[in-house]
């Protein structure tokens, strides 16, 4: 049925489904560049446009550690072939995802990422994925700056094309985060989870190989450890005075300023010498679990393998010790055996050097002095 109302023809629902747009604005005098201006009495798709990136701005910007942007698409290419960006927000269902002109691009406060996320196939049927990120909030499941918590919590996305190692840790991740092995009121343990597979993922997506991801992991492993990438220098800029030389120290210390175990000690002499706290290991030979740092041992070691520049630690040499206390007054111990030690290259040397305690700090004894000391030991409950 047609009728006629201010001049304008009006149309069945069944009739508007089979009408070009083009040709409808036509009819109605719009043109199409003015089409943002068009209203329902109430709202413009401009104002409703401006809205919606407000509100997804907003959201956004309160669940930041979970949203992302990008200049393109996961193909590489520019968003409509430039002045455009996608945004991204991911939840427990998968990631939802609007793009905006350039001019929108500071409103959102999130991750900024080379290429967008693949695309998961969601479309404006899955907006209520929107609503499942309240469900995060109530769990205080801290998030991450490029989230995985889809990861830890549902795995819908069985469309998405993956690198085989990175499928199988989607898995055991999973099931490692089933009620079964996480009890309720672990929520820290979803948060370990999804942080090795956000490392994971991004080694996989920057096509690494198994050689590449080894190798970085090794990288890892030493920044976590707080060693040195590059050999230390000994050049001034690398080194913080740590302490001053006073009467019973004839030098002054400096400290790494790229490594806190190494310092410096410089002598009122102009010699120079290197200590790196954690390049020896003691082990009690009575007790093979006790492991232990000395400053005496540290001496010892040093004398016979000088720390020389530029340095770089490597694996720890590990001295055989034993002591004991003869003079109750000298507290723990005041009796000392350095027998042997394994070098970082695994070969064993001996050391067997001995000492007691004395007013002017560790004097070194022979092995029969020591023997005898030995048996004059106080005794511990142990023995």
């Amino acid at each position: 049925m047609k009728n006629k109302e201010n001049g304008v023809t009006l149309k069945t629902c069944n009739e508007m489904a089979e009408v070009n747009l083009s040709d409808l604005l036509d009819e109605c005098g719009i043109i199409m560049e003015d089409i943002g201006e068009v209203s329902d009495g109430y709202h413009t798709f401009n104002g409703l446009y401006y809205q919606r990136c407000i509100l997804f701005a907003t959201l956004c910007n309160t669940f930041k550690e979970l949203a992302w942007k990008s200049h393109r698409h996961s193909t590489g290419e520019e968003c409509f072939g430039g002045g455009w960006f996608i945004v991204g927000i991911d939840t427990p269902k998968g990631s939802y995802t609007y793009h905006y002109e350039n001019k929108y691009w500071d409103m959102f406060h999130c991750c900024e990422l080379d290429i967008g996320k693949e695309w998961d196939g969601h479309t404006e049927e899955d907006v209520e994925r929107l609503l499942l990120l309240e469900t995060i909030e109530k769990r205080n499941i801290p998030k991450n700056e490029e989230p995985t918590l889809s990861d830890v919590a549902s795995y819908p996305d069985d469309k998405k094309p993956e690198n085989e190692r990175l499928s199988w840790a989607r898995q055991e991740v999973r099931i490692a985060c089933a009620d079964d092995y996480n009890p309720k009121g672990t929520d820290y343990g979803y948060v370990c989870f999804a942080s090795a597979l956000q490392v994971l993922e991004t080694l996989c997506n920057t096509e690494h190989s198994g050689f590449g991801i080894h190798f970085t992991m090794q990288i890892l492993n030493d920044l976590i450890n707080e060693k040195p990438l590059t050999p230390i220098e000994d050049v001034h800029e690398a080194w913080n005075l740590s302490a001053y030389r006073n009467s019973k120290r004839d030098y002054d210390i400096y400290q790494s300023s790229r490594m806190s175990s190494l310092f410096k000690n410089v002598y009122s002499t102009g010699k120079i010498a290197f200590n790196d706290i954690n390049r020896v290991c003691c082990q009690n030979i009575s007790n093979p679990g006790v492991s232990y740092h000395s400053g005496l041992v540290d001496d010892v070691v040093d004398n016979l393998y000088p720390i020389t520049m530029p340095y770089i630690p490597g694996r720890p040499f590990k001295v055989y010790c034993d002591d004991c206390l003869v003079d109750p007054k000298n507290g723990d111990y005041d009796t000392v055996a350095i027998f042997h030690m394994f070098k970082p290259d695994g070969e064993r040397e001996e050391i067997n050097k001995f000492f007691k305690e004395s007013k002017d700090g560790w004097t070194s004894i022979s092995r029969d002095e020591y023997d005898a000391r030995y048996l004059i030991r106080v005794r511990g409950d142990s023995e």
